[in-house]
């Protein structure tokens, strides 16, 4: 999927930002279950 006048780093940019986030987020997950496991 080409959009004329898009610069090709955008969509990667996109890409690159959504696994940062999800990333992030799995991340939290994680130290959240290891603290409710601690607090058990």
């Amino acid at each position: 999927m080409h959009v004329k006048g898009i610069s090709p780093e955008i969509p990667f940019m996109l890409l690159f930002a959504g696994n940062l986030k999800q990333s992030v987020e799995n991340e939290k997950n994680r130290l959240l279950k290891s603290l409710f496991i601690k607090n058990m």
